[in-house]
């Protein structure tokens, strides 16, 4: 298995993020190109590093410097402490274990550098692959949400999943 591990971003992520938040290959079938031009996103790189405060970056590389993907994550509540995080393995790294040793790394993360009691996230109901890490890291499905996310001009229910921080201390 590839050792691997979140770093914050670089400015030079900036480029490779906003490249393959606009390839069709890295996206897949349930995520919405970020199309905000590279200028913009190195400016607000250049004011936040995309450390908050309202949204969190961070890249998933190997120890030799290979970017194998991106998570952030978010405060997803205005009154509680709850963190939704999202996720790309880009397709080279796909189908070899890692999106779920990248999840369990998400999740381990979260938990460590926040007081959070509550990490959840959402993937589209027909995203197997997904769901099956979840429950490999005991991510618990919590329901559906019908209609919740659009990709392009198609509309997809989604599932919604969480871990609490008791869970994942066991």
């Amino acid at each position: 298995m590839t050792e691997a591990f979140l770093r914050t971003f670089e400015k030079s992520d900036v480029r490779v993020y906003r490249d393959w938040m606009n390839n069709p290959e890295v996206l897949g079938s349930y995520v919405q190109p970020d199309t905000r031009p590279l200028v913009e996103m190195e400016k607000e790189f250049e004011s936040t590093g995309w450390q908050g405060p309202e949204e969190w970056f961070f890249m998933y590389v190997k120890e030799d410097g290979t970017r194998l993907g991106y998570a952030h994550w978010w405060h997803c509540d205005r009154y509680e402490n709850h963190i939704e995080f999202g996720r790309i393995l880009v397709p080279p790294f796909r189908g070899k274990g890692l999106g779920t040793v990248f999840l369990k790394t998400i999740v381990d993360k979260i938990f460590s550098s926040t007081d959070s009691n509550r990490v959840q996230a959402i993937t589209a109901s027909g995203n197997a692959p997904v769901l099956k890490q979840w429950a490999s890291v005991n991510i618990q499905e919590e329901g559906t949400l019908r209609q919740f996310m659009t990709v392009g001009n198609q509309l997809y229910d989604c599932k919604l999943g969480s871990i609490l921080r008791d869970e994942w201390r066991k």
